[in-house]
């Protein structure tokens, strides 16, 4: 859900410790995780400007 919304500093702070909780270590990691519960829905911009800042910027997610 935090990646969902993304609504600015509250949220992005949850989302880096949400990842390190669940032991993500990727944009793919955390993706997959986003887009099995949320099929139909796209990770906020800022969520996933914070997912590049933590692990870089080379993912690109294919829309299906």
């Amino acid at each position: 859900m935090k990646l969902q919304a993304g609504r600015g500093r509250r949220d992005l702070d949850d989302i880096s410790l949400l990842l390190g909780l669940c032991g993500i270590t990727s944009i793919e990691a955390a993706v997959a995780v986003f887009d099995k519960y949320y099929p139909t829905e796209v990770i906020a911009p800022k969520a996933m400007s914070l997912l590049q800042q933590r692990f870089g910027n080379s993912f690109q997610h294919e829309e299906t």
